[in-house]
């Protein structure tokens, strides 16, 4: 360390002894052994103009730190100073120094040294490397750790601009990943506050060959900020996630304020609104806007700017053009007063559970507000503030409604029309859950009312649109609503889920007979007193025969309209009261005069009995009047025939009359439908037992409303006295038979008067003459076909509608069923045979002739064979019903033939008989089994095969037999192959019921306690007591087997329907599927109509308590049991339970 030392040895002198030398240079020596002397000594020492290199430096401070010196240290002040002023302390810089009286501290070394300590000297401070050996040296010399904050603060952000580029760089990263973190974990809040304020002024970033802050940059991901002036994009060096956090707390602009917002819109409000680019700046301003709560007055100022782009709808440009957007395409809108593209609304399906629908706002009201493109999302709570619609109003969709339905009277082409239809489908799925109030002062109902008074309700194909009050909800079956247009409408049956919205519109759920009787007088008002066209002549046809049976079915219905027009036989409209109706053909005959309009014949209106009997039917003041009420025919016998009883010609008549030839060809020349074959049969028997009497001389007198008509008497060849339950005809008398030519026509018309009117009377005229001759009559029945004939004023030829067809020729109508029928083709039908007769008779389906009227439109399922195809048909009963083309039988030609040649040859081909049939039988099938809506039509299909391929009718037994085995494994084949079709049946069947799939576990738990419930039935009509307690347990078990159907199918329900009692309110659930157990509903309707849930009736507590009348006998418990286990073996076939057996033995 070149510190002076005394050599003894070189003073010199022989009395100077070296003890001598000690002793006197004691003073000045020190002992290097002791700390004291060595502190002593470098306080002495000069020791700044010594230069210590680095190990010396380490040394002295490994010295210093020694725990031998540590106390000398505490002891002295001086001491420490001593140390303070020596030069062994290394700086930032590099170098050693002493601290003397400077302020001096520890610099982490987690920051850049470098420059750092200039920076400090300049500041009066020297900072020191911090070196953990001496920690506890440096804590002795009052050394300590400067704060890293402060060093930034006080001595390098100062100075920042000064720095070099690389050093920079430096001490940002050494901020990023030291400081940051350090002063985010343990800094105060105050600290945390200064540091990100001074982080905030330091300008940093270079732009432009100066530094600047980072509150004038903006991150490019954030392309708003780039529409504000002053901001510049942040450099790339700095684009990246490790950044992230530092350039937040210094400021950089991540987002824009309320203000810029503001502004932001105005620059986008100034764009142009057909780019891509601006609807990308509305949907980031958006984004952001809405990412956090805002001020009120910001949303309010924010809504009321036309920044937002509208979107293209997918509306047909024809419809566009006559039913305008309130917005054009192209244009901006603003968030006020505007309707989200699309919105929720939740209905109440019960008071347990809700159910959300969405809704197509655009749809709703595209051309009463500004629709907002469908990327635009505002959250619920500050809607209101913004003004924007969530939900389309009644008031929106029933304006908007109007225009679109002013819409459809252009021309629009077919395919927009459907596009129509489906808008106003959505109107109506929307308006059917609005306000229901009818409070006039409700705004919303009132606007719904003023759809009563335009045509609103749209039909199928979108071509046809009614007023309410022209929509009847369910019109019969028999009824062809289609010819009552346009002055009514059938509602098309899959708009039925839209009844409530009709019937509060004003339509009707089922024709009344003034609905009929208004019809009848519009068509007078548009004809006059012009004959009708054709259509108008159906039209009134359907409302005649529609006015009757409403007041034939409903007695109580009244017609209330006046005056009643109805048809006469001129196709004329005519007052009802004016018309007469011929209930004697041969009176009408003789009177003909044209003071008398007669009412048209009933049968042009489908209905087959004689005018007479419906004409009572209507009130009395509008009521036609009976031709017999006002002409009436008297007769006189003046002279009698000679022969009295015994006269031949008389004599011949009757025999030929009452002949079971004559009667049995009169019964098969009449054309009547089946279900009056009884009526036929008992005239018949009349005209069997009538009298017959011979006169010469008769004179008849013909009076009008008790007036004599003629004064001079006429005299006819023939004339009747027909009663009630007899007749008698008289006939003038003659030499031989059949008499002169106006007797024998005078003798048809009373013949067919008595027996059918429908008959013609050249052909009984025939009939009479041919009737002893019988070659003559065979010819006759040949030449005529009188088996097959129909009446001629059918206009049509075939066989009689609803007759059988004879065992003998059923074979013939056993073809394949995929053909197509047309129009007015002859097929064959099965009815009951017992639905037409005697209740009591045994049911028997028997097949009788039908006619196709027309194929029925298919607007869902696009038939992809004539399987598929829907017809209606006239079975002869009155009226037409819908048929499956499965359900129909094509006559087929049949070739029979007794050549053996051939009988070898269709043995030959038997093999090719059978290849060719078992094709088409699985290509049938294929058909059938290999699509979602073809699954009900499986079993009718197989049954059909099956019945052609029936050995016992079949013409070659072997090949039926072989045809019918195949058929049966290749049903089961598909069965199985297209399980999966039933499968995705259900499961579009539930989705659209809104169900969720059922569990079979919970549904098999329910079912075992139902069989729990019938064991302990069991065990009391064991004992015949208690027979309510019976019936209860059975009504009990019924209700837990329901549950476990309904369960099955949808376990959502579950907490639901276990707690409902009343079976009837399970039954709704219950058609939700439409895959239940079909003898549910019918059995269910038993149990009902019994009322034998004892708990639920002694209940005084339940709301609908009513004491129960029912007298609880044994026969009601048996019909009860019997009934429940029914319906719980019903519900064990429809779940498919195995294990039944096993478990009812346990329980036994």
């Amino acid at each position: 360390m070149n510190l002076p030392s005394l050599d003894p040895g070189l003073i010199g002198g022989d009395d100077i002894l070296s003890q001598d030398i000690l002793n006197l240079t004691r003073p000045l020596l020190l002992d290097a052994s002791k700390a004291e002397d060595i502190l002593h000594m470098f306080s002495i020492y000069n020791s700044k103009a010594t230069n210590f290199d680095v190990e010396d430096c380490e040394t002295l401070l490994h010295y210093f730190q020694s725990q031998s010196i540590q106390p000398t240290l505490r002891k002295s002040q001086q001491f420490l100073q001593t140390i303070k002023n020596l030069p062994i302390f290394e700086t930032v810089n590099g170098d050693y120094q002493p601290l003397g009286n400077s302020v001096s501290a520890i610099l982490d070394d987690s920051i850049p040294f470098k420059n750092v300590g200039n920076w400090m000297q300049k500041s009066n401070c020297i900072l020191l490397v911090e070196k953990t050996a001496f920690k506890e040296l440096y804590r002795l010399l009052g050394l300590m750790k400067k704060n890293t904050v402060l060093v930034y603060i006080d001595h390098i952000f100062p100075h920042f601009h000064d720095f070099e580029p690389e050093l920079r760089l430096s001490h940002l990263i050494c901020i990023r990943d030291t400081v940051l973190p350090m002063v985010s974990s343990f800094a105060t809040e105050m600290t945390r506050k200064l540091f990100s304020m001074e982080l905030k002024r330091l300008p940093f970033i270079e732009y432009k060959d100066r530094l600047m802050c980072a509150k004038m940059f903006y991150n490019p991901d954030n392309s708003l900020l780039c529409l504000l002036q002053n901001l510049y994009e942040l450099p790339e060096v700095y684009i990246h996630k490790d950044w992230k956090v530092f350039l937040a707390l210094a400021g950089l602009r991540l987002s824009p304020t309320e203000v810029e917002f503001l502004e932001i819109a105005q620059k986008i409000a100034t764009m142009e609104c057909n780019t891509q680019k601006t609807s990308d700046l509305c949907k980031c301003l958006l984004e952001h806007v809405f990412d956090q709560e805002r001020d009120s007055y910001f949303y309010q100022k924010l809504s009321e700017i036309k920044f937002i782009p509208t979107e293209p709808l997918e509306i047909p440009k024809s419809i566009m053009d006559i039913c305008q957007l309130k917005v054009e395409t192209g244009s901006l809108i603003k968030l006020c007063n505007s309707m989200l593209h699309e919105g929720i609304r939740f209905c109440e399906e019960d008071k347990f559970r809700k159910r959300p629908q969405t809704f197509q706002n655009w749809v709703l009201g595209w051309s009463y507000v500004p629709i907002l493109p469908s990327w635009v999302s505002i959250p619920d709570e500050v809607r209101d503030y913004c003004g924007v619609i969530s939900l389309s109003s009644a008031l929106i969709a029933s304006r908007h409604c109007v225009a679109v339905i002013d819409a459809m009277d252009q021309e629009v082409e077919d395919t927009d029309l459907s596009f129509l239809q489906k808008v106003m489908t959505h109107v109506y799925e929307f308006l059917i859950g609005c306000c229901n109030c009818n409070n006039r002062q409700c705004e919303n109902c009132r606007e719904i009312n003023n759809l009563r008074r335009i045509e609103s309700i749209v039909m199928n194909d979108g071509a046809n649109k009614a007023k309410p009050n022209k929509v009847i909800l369910n019109f019969a079956t028999e009824i062809d609503s289609d010819t009552l247009q346009p002055y009514a409408y059938a509602r098309p049956r899959d708009m039925s889920t839209y009844d409530e919205l009709f019937l509060r519109l004003g339509a009707h759920k089922y024709p009344k007979p003034d609905l009929y009787g208004k019809i009848l007088n519009d068509l007078r008002s548009d004809c006059g007193n012009a004959v009708m066209q054709t259509n108008q002549k159906q039209t009134a046809s359907s409302a005649v025969y529609g006015l009757l049976m409403c007041l034939l079915l409903n007695p109580a219905k009244k017609l209330n309209i006046r005056p009643l027009f109805l048809p006469n036989e001129k196709a004329v409209m005519f007052p009802a009261a004016e018309l007469v109706v011929k209930d004697n053909e041969i009176l009408a005959k003789k009177y003909r005069r044209n003071d008398l309009s007669f009412l048209c014949k009933l049968s042009s209106c489908n209905l087959y009995r004689h005018p007479k009997e419906y004409i009572n039917l209507l009130p009395s003041d509008c009521r036609p009047m009976m031709l017999s009420h006002i002409v009436h025919e008297d007769f006189i016998v003046t002279e009698e025939c000679e022969s009295g009883d015994k006269c031949s010609f008389m004599n011949e008549y009757k025999t030929n009359l009452q002949s079971d030839a004559f009667l049995k060809c009169l019964e098969k020349m009449a054309t009547v439908p089946f279900h009056l074959k009884d009526e036929l049969k008992m005239n018949i028997t009349k005209l069997r037992e009538c009298d017959i009497k011979c006169f010469n001389t008769l004179t008849c007198r013909l009076h009008v409303r008790g007036k004599l008509v003629e004064e001079n008497e006429t005299t006819k060849p023939v004339q009747t006295d027909n009663l009630k339950t007899s007749c008698r005809i008289y006939l003038r008398h003659s030499d031989e038979y059949p008499g002169p030519p106006d007797t024998v026509i005078c003798l048809t018309d009373v013949i067919r008067s008595l027996v059918y009117d429908s008959i013609d009377t050249g052909k009984i005229e025939k009939l009479l003459r041919y009737i002893q001759e019988e070659d003559r009559m065979n010819d006759f029945l040949a030449e005529e076909d009188i088996h097959h004939n129909l009446d001629e004023s059918d206009l049509m030829m075939g066989p009689r509608l609803g007759e059988p067809i004879p065992k003998s020729e059923v074979r013939s109508f056993m073809g394949d069923p995929d053909v197509r029928y047309m129009p007015k083709e002859f097929a064959g039908y099965l009815i009951n045979k017992a639905a037409a007769l005697a209740e009591d008779a045994k049911v028997e389906q028997v097949m009788v002739y039908a006619q196709v009227v027309r194929e029925n439109r298919r607007t869902v399922i696009p038939p992809k064979s004539h399987l598929f195809r829907e017809y209606l048909i006239d079975t002869g009963l009155g009226y037409n019903i819908t048929v499956h083309a499965i359900d129909l039988y094509q006559e087929q030609q049949t070739h029979n033939s007794d050549d053996d040649d051939d009988i070898d040859q269709f043995h030959n081909e038997q093999e090719d008989t059978i290849a060719n049939a078992s094709e088409a039988i699985t290509t049938m099938l294929e058909t059938v089994f290999s699509v979602t809506y073809g699954v009900h039509l499986r079993d009718s299909l197989v049954k059909r095969l099956l019945d052609k391929w029936d050995a016992t009718i079949a013409k070659d037994g072997y090949v039926a037999q072989e045809v019918t085995r195949y058929l049966e494994k290749e049903a089961t084949r598909l069965q199985n192959h297209y399980h999966h079709i039933v499968e995705q049946l259900r499961k579009d069947q539930k989705q659209a019921a809104g169900l969720v799939d059922g569990d079979k576990n919970v549904a098999t738990k329910w079912y075992k306690r139902a069989r729990e419930d019938l064991n302990c039935v069991k065990i009391l009509m064991k004992h015949s007591k208690h027979l309510e307690w019976v019936c209860s347990v059975s009504y009990e078990a019924s209700r837990k087997a329901i549950i476990a159907s309904i369960l099955s199918f949808d376990h959502q329900t579950h907490e639901n329907i276990t707690n409902l009692r009343s079976i009837n309110s399970l039954m709704k659930y219950i058609f939700q599927n439409r895959d239940y157990p079909r003898q549910l509903p019918h059995l269910v309707d038993k149990l009902t109509k019994l009322d034998v849930d004892y708990v639920h009736n002694f209940d005084p507590s339940n709301y609908k308590y009513k004491p129960s009348q029912t007298v609880y006998t044994l026969d009601v418990c048996e019909d009860v049991v019997h009934i429940s286990n029914t319906l719980v073996d019903a519900v064990e076939d429809y779940l498919e339970i195995d294990e039944h057996h096993d478990t009812h033995s346990d329980n036994e």
